[in-house]
């Protein structure tokens, strides 16, 4: 078996993992997790090879990480700090993984892996619709009227799944591959979809709209890269099928609002559950530090400073976070985090249309279409997804958009020089990534060890209400 392919194997694993054990707030799980991706990215490093991958986006990317990180270390709290800083270094480390040290044959085996956890995530979803009080690994689940997978809440089941969904239709409409294959990434996709149909999950509707319509872009792109003769009825039905497609994923969603035992009309559709007030207290925060934030989730104590009881109230109890993962980063790593996260977001959009918008020369390594579309539209979903809860606090979700962000950068650049042709040892990717994986071991070893302790399934002292927040 090829290095690279056993370490896409290493990440899967991984990957499980959190979905089994750190698919929720629980705080010492990303411990366990930081320590499986060690030999993930140990791996990744040897199997590296001297294929030229994106300077400015490797830079973009690796000053985000070290400005949080920085952020992180000096935060009020530590142990938010530590929390958000593995967090932080499991995405890095997938994204590094995919984008800049193995081969992009490896990525497809990732994304099989991540296809599988998938269904068994539908698989588990379904079980708890017919048993509501069924969990897998951890004692209770935050939604018993839900079905939510592996998940404690279902909004982040439908979250995966979204992630996942789109790498597999992405890989089932683009050409390449076998027939079977194709058939079984379209299969994958409409057991996802029909997971976020179970999950109830009203954000997770209007992210997948978002998704498909990226998606549809990156096809028609395609089809016009590739001269295809039926390029103008596939536009014509497109711009038929996209307002059609809109119509019915409303009504959808009302039946599934209708499920919830609420009124299913255009104005519970919309009802933001108080979320426009956390946006609010969230900017107000923001401003008061505007450059560097208040420190890893800060949001958690300083909003009581602006609560109105009075005037604001939600059943729900105390309010951990915005509900709203880009205002999250503006109030905990200020305006300039905020501004790392949309230029990455921009120069990954701009990147993946280039990709499958622009021919390569005669002789030049093609971008995987398939892939980079599926990632463009993942990483659209999800974002969409994060606007209304707090997904990427969520270890798998983060492994997930990590993946994907890493995929579009690692597909080749029609407009870049050639290759100097240096030896892998001789890029930094390899020794950036080994440095990675040991500052994960040192970082991670303790969580690892209290979750050992107290913080895994069935451990003294731990509950149910610990395990499914």
């Amino acid at each position: 078996m090829k290095l690279g392919i056993f370490s896409a194997v290493l990440l899967v694993f991984a990957l499980a993992l959190a979905l089994a054990f750190a698919s929720s707030l629980e705080p010492t799980s990303s411990g366990l997790i930081a320590l499986a991706m060690v030999p993930v990215l140990l791996t990744g490093a040897l199997a590296s090879r001297s294929e030229r991958r994106s300077i400015y986006l490797g830079g973009l990317v690796c000053g985000a990480g070290i400005y949080v990180a920085w952020v992180t270390s000096v935060s009020a709290v530590i142990d938010y700090g530590r929390s958000d800083g593995l967090l932080l270094g499991c995405g890095l480390a997938t994204c590094a993984w995919a984008g800049w040290l193995v081969q992009r044959s490896a990525h497809r085996v990732a994304v099989g892996g991540l296809a599988l956890l998938a269904l068994a995530n539908v698989a588990v979803a379904l079980v708890q619709w017919r048993y509501p009080s069924y969990t897998p690994f951890f004692a209770g689940r935050e939604t018993f009227s839900y079905p939510s997978g592996f998940y404690g809440h279902y909004n982040h089941f439908a979250n995966f799944l979204l992630g996942g969904g789109f790498l597999a239709a992405g890989c089932a409409i683009m050409p390449g591959g076998r027939r079977w294959a194709r058939i079984g990434w379209t299969l994958v996709a409409i057991a996802c979809l029909g997971g976020i149909v179970l999950s109830r999950s009203r954000g997770a509707w209007m992210a997948l709209g978002v998704g498909i319509f990226a998606l549809l872009v990156c096809w028609l792109l395609d089809l016009k890269r590739r001269k295809v003769r039926w390029f103008g009825i596939a536009a014509i039905s497109a711009m038929v099928l996209l307002p059609a497609s809109g119509f019915g994923a409303w009504w959808v969603a009302k039946v599934a609002l209708a499920e919830r035992g609420v009124q299913a009309d255009g104005s519970r559709m919309l009802e933001d559950s108080g979320r426009l007030d956390f946006a609010s207290i969230a900017v107000e925060l923001a401003s008061e530090h505007p450059l560097t934030g208040g420190g890893s989730r800060s949001f958690s104590y300083e909003v009581f400073a602006k609560w109105d009881p009075k005037e604001m109230w939600v059943g729900s109890g105390d309010i951990d976070m915005v509900h709203n993962e880009l205002l999250q980063a503006a109030t905990d790593y200020g305006w300039i985090g905020l501004g790392l996260v949309l230029l990455l977001l921009l120069s990954l959009a701009i990147r993946g249309l280039m990709c499958v918008t622009v021919e390569t020369s005669k002789g030049d390594i093609t971008a995987d279409a398939g892939l980079t579309a599926g990632a463009l539209a993942a990483i659209a979903a999800v974002i969409v997804q994060g606007m209304f809860s707090f997904v990427f606090h969520m270890v798998p979700d983060v492994i997930v958009l990590g993946l994907a962000i890493g995929i579009i950068s690692a597909q080749p650049w029609a407009f870049s020089p050639k290759s100097v042709g240096l030896r892998a040892w001789q890029r930094p990717a390899p020794w950036m990534g080994a440095t990675l994986a040991v500052v994960l071991a040192l970082v991670g070893w303790r969580d690892a060890a209290a979750w050992r302790l107290v913080g895994r399934p069935g451990a003294p002292g731990n509950s149910a209400d610990a395990e499914q927040r």
